[in-house]
């Protein structure tokens, strides 16, 4: 059984306690809970908080800088406190960008030796390191940061505009990055106890606590309907210097059981988000979905990744416009067939945005890490043994069989890296080269590409890497990249080869002529 340890920012045996109770939902503990169900043990550790609290006051000036760079703490002396358990799993996931970000650096060190899972990360906020990626500079923290995060041996991004940061960093590879969306609780929103309460009339929700949060606009709708009551869930920097309405109550600081009744109580759920171009609301969101609950949410990019379709399973409404809003709650409450309408497709979504879900990807991706044969991202110390294969197997190449040279090669490195629909990888086992693959040409308005320059090196032939590296960059090329087809090119002389691929499920095409060459092009479609 695989050995995992799950790393948190803050201590969670109290938490897991109260899901052990069924007293709160399991979202915070992001998988852990669920990953015996794969074969993967799994556990954490909390740490003294009078120790965490003297080392984090040692580490202030790295707290500081990260905070002025990106927006979010660095949480060293928590991790430095959990030293003695890390090296102890065969793998870790640590969840959040606070101590994921110390852990990196640990690795970095070489105090770390374990494979590390980067998970629940948003990389960045604010800061002076959004201020140098949006104008297009590479700043001393830029370099520093992406040496940290290069570290990781997996990141898990939760939404497209997450996807888009780790892009403008130079980070992202799909050998090493994959989208997992959040989810919730299903078991815990859906209990007996919750089954009996009555939904009351009129009575509109919104819960939330992130800064994203825009409660003045939800606080200037209330005013415009004053006969609708609304209760309203958050913390008070939330709402500070806003006029509170006489039809709204404020709650602070409410167990979540006694949130989960508010829910079900509720007519709708409004989650008001203002546009802040990162991922906000996301959990709060996949509760709602849970509940059952017809939901009004702001259209906002932070929730864009969900298949979310107005007048369909939500309403969206412009956020920032408190017109619309005090629109959409009214046509809503007026409108039964519609509110009964949005609560039947949102069931669809809860079965797909559930903590069990969310599990099942990180176990996925843990035993990705985990495997002996692995895909990791072509390096510049990689580019002499590319170098050396290429020479090898020059005769097999259709677009040049040239002899590589080392400048050569360093020249194509240079354009490789410049490019984001080119991806090419390492076969390793146990850290010991075996062959190189590629994906490229990838067309996402298509979502097709072409796979190829696949090479095995002579040492290792005749015991399946072949099959092993293709099955491999079409498990990457399909769940992670999101394709539905790949072709590819290959010399129709090279009969192993074109028996090779059709064994493997390629259809040949046709035959073409490629400088000069008989070239038979192949495809494969993507299994439904």
């Amino acid at each position: 059984m695989t050995r995992v340890f799950f790393v948190y920012p803050a201590n969670r045996r109290k938490l897991f306690n109260s899901v052990s109770k069924k007293l709160t939902p399991d979202n915070a503990l992001y998988g852990l809970n669920h990953m015996h169900l794969y074969g993967i043990n799994a556990q954490f550790k909390d740490v003294s908080s009078k120790l965490e609290k003297l080392l984090d006051f040692l580490f202030l000036p790295l707290h500081k800088l990260f905070f002025s760079q990106i927006d979010f703490d660095f949480k060293l002396g928590r991790a430095l406190l959990l030293l003695p358990w890390l090296n102890k799993a065969d793998c870790i996931v640590a969840n959040t960008d606070g101590i994921a970000l110390a852990i990196c650096l640990l690795k970095r060190l070489r105090l770390v030796n374990k494979p590390l899972i980067y998970a629940v990360g948003l990389f960045y906020i604010q800061g002076n390191l959004k201020a140098a990626i949006d104008n297009e500079k590479k700043s001393l923290f830029f370099h520093f940061y992406q040496w940290l995060l290069g570290a990781a041996d997996q990141i898990l991004f939760h939404a497209q505009i997450e996807k888009d940061k780790l892009v403008k960093m130079g980070v992202y590879n799909p050998a090493v990055c994959t989208f997992v969306p959040m989810g919730s609780d299903s078991a815990f929103f859906n209990l007996n106890k919750f089954q009996k309460l009555k939904k009351l009339e009129n009575i509109v929700v919104s819960v939330g606590k992130d800064r994203a949060r825009d409660y003045k606009t939800l606080l200037e709708c209330a005013k415009k309907i004053p006969y609708i009551s609304f209760k309203l869930v958050c913390r008070k920097i939330n709402i500070a210097g806003l006029n509170i309405p006489n039809n709204v109550k404020v709650y602070f600081d409410l167990p979540y059981i006694e949130v989960a009744k508010l829910y079900k109580q509720a007519s709708l759920i409004v989650i008001p988000i203002r546009e802040m171009h990162r991922s906000s609301g996301q959990m709060t969101l996949t509760d709602c979905i849970q509940c059952s609950k017809p939901i009004i949410i702001s259209d906002v990019v932070g929730v864009s990744h969900y298949p979310l379709k107005n007048n369909v399973n939500v309403i969206k409404v412009a956020p920032e416009n408190p017109q619309l809003l005090k629109n959409a709650i009214l046509k809503l409450l007026k409108n039964n067939q519609l509110r009964t309408k949005l609560i039947r497709n949102t069931k669809t979504l809860a079965v797909r945005y559930s903590t069990k879900n969310y599990a099942r990807s990180v176990a996925k991706t843990i035993k990705f890490t985990t495997d002996d044969l692995r895909l990791k991202p072509i390096k510049k110390p990689d580019l002499e043994f590319m170098r050396n294969l290429r020479n090898q197997n020059r005769n097999f190449f259709i677009h040049s069989d040239a002899i590589s040279t080392s400048e050569k090669q360093a020249g194509w490195f240079e354009e490789y890296t410049k490019k984001h629909d080119d991806y090419t990888f390492i076969l390793t086992k146990n850290d010991t080269k075996i062959g190189i693959g590629a994906i490229y040409n990838i067309n996402e308005k298509k979502r097709n590409a072409e796979i190829g320059r696949f090479i095995i090196d002579q040492k290792f032939q005749g015991h399946g890497h072949g099959k092993i590296l293709l099955k491999k960059i079409e498990e990457l090329a399909f769940s992670r990249l999101g394709l539905e087809s790949l072709y590819l090119e290959v010399l129709t002389g090279n009969k192993t080869a074109v028996n090779f691929y059709k064994k493997t499920g390629f259809i040949k095409q046709k035959d073409i002529l490629v400088n000069g060459k008989k070239v038979t092009f192949m495809i494969k479609k993507k299994e439904s």
